[in-house]
């Protein structure tokens, strides 16, 4: 068991049990209290204190890089060995696509940020 353990006055201890559902954190982003997985929090060494909305402007602001087809089929590529080939077939359905190559290069930005939100778990399926 591990757990956090205060002095709360002289000679007087309480001792919580830390588990999965009472660890959270407050966003550096806006503040906002959220609900974190403390077990992959510590396995990640880049994990930062960013709440869902303050990961996806953050994501969209740092994103200035052109979108090329190479770089759309390398994502898929790598999304699919992921295990998401279903969800890759259901953004081809929403593009309404058979390939990548049958995307025009203006839907280039809005499916590479459909593969990035699914990236970040943001998409189920």
């Amino acid at each position: 068991m591990i757990f956090v353990k205060q002095e709360i006055c002289d000679g007087v201890n309480i001792s919580i049990e830390i588990t999965s559902d009472n660890v959270y954190v407050n966003c550096l982003g806006c503040g906002q209290e959220f609900h974190v997985d403390l077990v992959s929090e510590l396995g990640d060494d880049d994990a930062d204190s960013l709440c869902a909305d303050c990961i996806k402007k953050s994501r969209k602001s740092n994103f200035n890089m052109p979108i090329t087809l190479d770089g759309l089929t390398w994502l898929t590529g790598i999304q699919r060995n992921a295990g998401y080939d279903e969800q890759i077939k259901d953004l081809y359905n929403e593009f309404e696509i058979g390939s990548l190559r049958n995307l025009t290069k203006q839907q280039y930005k809005a499916f590479g940020n459909k593969l990035a939100d699914m990236a970040c778990g943001d998409i189920d399926g």
